[in-house]
């Protein structure tokens, strides 16, 4: 499997999936999405693989949708299908995985950067995380699953509040299992160590799987569906 955006590696029966595009913010550009679809399906689909490490290289996890090459697709929503259906087919993958997900966190987290770090069963953080939703700021709506966990995580008001007011915020207790002071991703591959059975070559089952059939299911389209929030030039009579 070649990525260019995305590493994945395997250390003994866990899964390792890092955004690896820091000089672009570890941005969710088309290669990205795809690259992130790829790692998470052969992470869900090795029966030998019995948990799964994700997190980010670099000083931030991701800064969201890559605006730039969006802006640079045109106007016709068509050409951001494959960027908009695969990022959501690998978070349903995560979701929906039958085995433990350990998300770390480090630097920002913005837009779609923040659902990213909602995937999993433990999400360890350090001292530099810092989420920010920032789609009010680009005239998008939220995705990647963001209206659907984030009420369930830290209920509708605060989820409104952070989404409406666009403010960067420390991660928040119900989002963050662990905040240990070392790097966040070298303490995530201690996790899977501690909570896997250790006689059993299975993978410890999710026994809070989330039900996230409503969404995931199929696109949200939310790329397709978002109009630019400006307000339109009256034409001169």
């Amino acid at each position: 499997m070649k990525l260019t955006h995305v590493d994945f590696e395997t250390d003994g029966a866990v899964a390792i999936i890092c955004l690896n595009n820091p000089e672009a913010g570890n941005t969710l550009s088309r290669q990205m999405a795809l690259d992130l679809f790829a790692a998470t399906s052969a992470a869900r689909d090795d029966e030998a693989i019995r948990a799964v490490v994700f997190s980010a290289k670099g000083p931030m996890f991701s800064f969201g949708g890559d605006l730039k090459e969006f802006k640079a697709s045109g106007t016709d929503p068509a050409n951001l299908i494959t960027t908009a259906d695969r990022w959501h087919e690998a978070q349903y993958a995560f979701l929906t995985m039958p085995k433990p997900v350990v998300v770390g966190v480090n630097g920002m987290a913005a837009g779609g950067g923040v659902p990213m770090t909602l995937v999993g069963d433990i999400v360890l953080v350090d001292e530099t995380a810092r989420y920010r939703l920032a789609y009010t700021a680009a005239g998008l709506s939220p995705d990647g699953g963001s209206t659907w966990l984030l009420p369930r995580l830290i209920g509708l008001r605060r989820t409104q509040e952070l989404i409406m007011e666009n403010r960067s915020c420390r991660p928040l207790k119900p989002l963050s299992g662990v905040s240990p002071r070392g790097p966040c991703r070298k303490e995530a591959l201690w996790i899977p160590l501690l909570i896997l059975p250790k006689n059993s070559p299975k993978a410890l089952p999710r026994p809070l799987l989330p039900r996230v059939d409503c969404f995931m299911r199929t696109s949200t389209m939310t790329f397709s569906a978002t109009r630019p929030l400006k307000p339109k030039r009256s034409e001169p009579t």
